[in-house]
């Protein structure tokens, strides 16, 4: 990358960061931090692997939480789905993350008090 544009992106990015609001990514003003310590440095990147981070949020025991943060009844997560990384992509943890939380969610999940159904009315109780 050029000198000129590094400096003029850096200096964008900055004064979002002075305003508060992000016109480029829509970042959470909370996470807009500006770079003001230099040298800087810029290196050319491209996609590498697929890879994905989001989803709905989980807690320690792996269960998923609603919008309100409270844990949805028998519903859990493992792996890349909520993961616990979030916005910190750190490579090669997805791997360990399907292995810690399915093992947390199976045990959690196990310890459900199982549905009785009512065959009848075809209804779970």
């Amino acid at each position: 990358m050029d000198p000129e544009t590094l400096e003029e992106t850096i200096g964008r990015y900055n004064a979002f960061c002075k305003n508060g609001k992000d016109s480029d990514f829509n970042r959470p003003p909370e996470t807009l931090v500006p770079l003001d310590t230099p040298p800087y440095y810029a290196v050319k990147m491209w996609p590498g692997g697929p890879n994905t981070q989001g989803g709905p949020r989980r807690n320690k025991k792996a269960q998923v939480l609603d919008t309100q943060g409270k844990p949805i009844p028998r519903l859990y997560a493992a792996g890349e789905l909520g993961s616990i990384f979030g916005r910190l992509y750190q490579g090669g943890g997805n791997l360990a993350e399907c292995i810690a939380f399915g093992r947390i969610a199976g045990e959690n999940a196990a310890l459900e008090t199982p549905w009785k159904i009512n065959r009848d009315k075809q209804e779970v109780c």
